[in-house]
């Protein structure tokens, strides 16, 4: 079991595989929206067919604290909220019940930090779309189109984008 957490942990916290672009930044002066925003979002396929995908996002939120307690895709996908931290110099990853996002803060799921485990994504290429929802405990769903990278693509530079 702990040999398959390294395995995962090593899979989507590796920073050589596949980034997104990064999104402009939004003005400071800005007030937050009514509702969080999820921007940025993709998806890290497995090396491995088989395995689970991770999913990364960015969640800008609203004007009240909220609390993302899930996230829907294609089925029969199953999609769980996990957090990944080094105990003892091994990487170990843990099951959420929430992600806490107070009022108009940035919450930056990346690898070898937040993320989400797609567990049976339905076969996905790399640099298709995926369409996902993400569940706010307050605010509801908000959809979104994650694009779904190799695991063995070469890490984006800040200003690239992905063609697809």
């Amino acid at each position: 079991m702990t040999a398959l957490l390294l395995l995962a942990a090593a899979a989507i916290g590796g920073s050589a595989l596949a980034a997104p672009p990064n999104p402009a930044a939004p003005s400071p002066a800005a007030s937050p929206a009514a509702s969080p925003a999820v921007s940025n979002a993709w998806l890290r396929l497995p090396v491995v067919a088989g395995r689970p995908a991770a999913v990364y996002a960015t969640i800008t939120g609203g004007a009240a604290a909220d609390r993302l307690i899930a996230v829907e895709g294609p089925k029969p996908a199953r999609f769980a909220l996990h957090a990944t931290k080094a105990e003892n110099g091994v990487m170990r990853m843990t099951p959420l019940a929430g992600l806490p996002v107070n009022a108009g803060q940035k919450v930056e799921m990346k690898p070898g930090g937040t993320h989400v485990m797609a567990f049976g994504l339905p076969d996905t290429k790399p640099d298709s779309r995926v369409a996902l929802t993400f569940v706010f405990e307050k605010a509801g769903r908000v959809a979104v189109s994650a694009h779904a990278m190799s695991a063995t693509a070469p890490e984006m530079k800040a200003g690239e984008h992905a063609h697809h």
